[in-house]
Order: C-alpha cells, then sequence, then structure tokens
C-alpha cells in the first residue's frame, strides 16, 4: 500500500480520515440529539453506525500506527507542534474509546448489540417480563460514564483540529489542508 510523505497522503489515509470523522462527527451529533430529546427510536441506528464506525477507527489505528502520523509540511514551533501531536493523540483514543465504551453499555445493560437488526450479541430479557435486565448494571453506568465524559473530549478533540486545519490554511496558507482533500 501506498505510504504517506511530507508532501502526499496516501488515498487510504485521506479515505480513512475523512470517513471515520463524518461518521464519528454524525454519531456526536445524534448522541447529543437522542440525549437532550429522549428520541429512543433512534438508539438502534446509533448503535449500529457506532460499530462500523468502531471498525473503521480499528482500521485507521492500526493504519496510522503502521504507517506513522503524517509529516508537518513545516514546524509551527514546540508549543504547537506538540499541541497538534496531542490532538492528533487525543483524536485517535477517543475515536476508539468512544464506541467500544457504548457498545460494552448496551450489552452490560442486557440490550445487547446489532448490526441494521441482524443480532451479533442476544439482549438480557427476563423470562417472565421480556424486558431486558443488565449484565451488569454497575459496570454498564461505569461504560455509560465513560461514553458521555469521552464524548466531551472527542468534541473537544475534533474542534481543535478544524481550527488547526483553518489555522493551516488561511494563516499559514500552508498546504495542509490541500493535501488532505486531493492528496498533494
Amino acid at each position: 500500500m501506498e505510504k504517506d510523505t511530507k508532501t502526499h497522503l496516501s488515498v487510504t489515509t485521506r479515505t480513512l480520515h475523512w470517513t471515520v470523522g463524518l461518521l464519528l462527527l454524525s454519531l456526536l451529533a445524534v448522541g447529543i440529539y437522542m440525549t437532550e430529546t429522549k428520541a429512543y427510536g433512534l438508539y438502534g441506528l446509533h448503535k449500529s453506525v457506532g460499530l462500523i464506525a468502531l471498525i473503521l477507527v480499528i482500521a485507521r489505528s492500526i493504519w496510522r500506527v503502521s504507517n506513522g502520523f503524517p509529516r508537518a509540511i513545516s514546524s509551527q514551533g514546540k508549543w504547537l507542534d506538540g499541541l497538534a501531536k496531542t490532538v492528533h493523540w487525543l483524536l485517535l483514543i477517543t475515536a476508539l474509546v468512544m464506541p467500544l465504551s457504548g457498545a460494552l453499555m448496551s450489552w452490560l445493560g442486557g440490550h445487547g448489540l446489532a448490526l441494521f437488526s441482524v443480532e451479533l450479541v442476544p439482549a438480557n430479557l427476563d423470562a417472565n417480563s421480556g424486558k431486558s435486565t443488565p449484565i451488569n448494571g454497575q459496570l454498564a453506568g461505569v461504560f455509560a460514564s465513560i461514553h458521555s465524559l469521552v464524548g466531551y473530549l472527542l468534541t473537544l478533540g475534533v474542534v481543535l483540529h478544524i481550527v488547526g486545519a483553518f489555522k493551516h490554511h488561511f494563516i499559514n496558507k500552508d498546504r495542509t489542508l490541500i493535501r488532505m482533500v486531493f492528496g498533494k
């Protein structure tokens, strides 16, 4: 597979970046909407897309670690270079933890896991009532808290990432954003 260079980002890098980015932004938006409006009908869709995101995030993480982080076009100084590296790691870690904690929250909460109605892990149903019962309610609660906290951290990382991309484009006037869109 084609590797990234200082002047060129591979199709793999760009495809995974934009696909995972748009999926996670969509999941964050839907997650906030569901939390604020109690739109329980969206949970199945949210969880299915979240499972797809988890698979793509794992692929992206493997690619990123094996390929390395894209080299900066130019140094911005130690402080900003360090901040950029920190934000990239924050995004990578939170992008992994977010869907994983959601899946664990659902499974341990007794709701099972399904991918667009294809049952991957069955719900833990009470024999008398037919309602789902937690496998481990306390642990499900821990993962719910992690899912919520990491949602805020992921949002912060996304905002900082976008601000950094616009800084490169409009202030530095370098080709960082162009490279992520077009490769060169």
